[in-house]
């Protein structure tokens, strides 16, 4: 029985998500860009998958930064199936 729990931010565009992992990659560790699932978001948009423990310094990171991100989601993965719940801003 699979259970699996993270974090992808969405971003408006490459640059965006390009400027964040930048910013981040140093600092934490397991993060990888991923496409943005389809039932998020249409088209070919990327997303940067974070581990569960990293969400509060991400957050911080955005904000500093003046990070422009179209939204945070928690996911969740029971037995191959993921549940995405988008974050409150």
């Amino acid at each position: 029985m699979e259970n699996n729990q993270y974090y992808i931010i969405v971003l408006p565009s490459g640059s965006y998500r390009m400027i964040l992992y930048n910013l981040i990659k140093h600092v934490v560790n397991g993060i990888e860009l991923i496409g943005t699932p389809a039932r998020i978001s249409s088209g070919c948009s990327k997303s940067i998958k974070i581990e569960i423990e990293d969400i509060e310094l991400i957050k911080k990171v955005i904000k500093e930064n003046k990070i422009i991100i179209k939204g945070i989601y928690h996911v969740t993965v029971n037995n191959g199936k993921k549940d995405y719940v988008k974050l409150k801003s």
